[in-house]
């Protein structure tokens, strides 16, 4: 269960550092989202995850019904896909647990 993702890694890493993930909109990518955590990085990981869906133009989490109303079990796999990602990156990475 992985994702493509784009990660910037602290100028000048700690033994445990803060954490930033950030998740695009639906129809977008990793990409979008990088210019948020630019002046974050000196200090922060920043990871930039692209959902794992085809949305066109780009990317989702997840689908929805209709307006304000997502697709319960794809939402469900989503979250579980995420928080997956987030473990497995808190264990690779010297990332410090409590500055998530």
């Amino acid at each position: 269960m992985t994702f493509t993702y784009k990660l910037r890694k602290p100028a000048a890493p700690a033994e445990a550092n803060p954490v930033v993930f950030l998740l695009h909109g639906m129809g977008s990518n990793e990409q979008d989202m990088l210019a948020l955590g630019e002046e974050l990085s000196d200090r922060f990981y920043v990871f930039s995850l692209r959902g794992h869906l085809p949305h066109p133009p780009g990317y989702a989490y997840f689908t929805v019904e209709e307006f304000g109303k997502p697709h319960h079990d794809v939402f469900a796999d989503a979250m579980e896909r995420l928080t997956e990602f987030i473990e497995d990156s808190l264990n690779k990475h010297p990332i410090d647990p409590e500055h998530v």
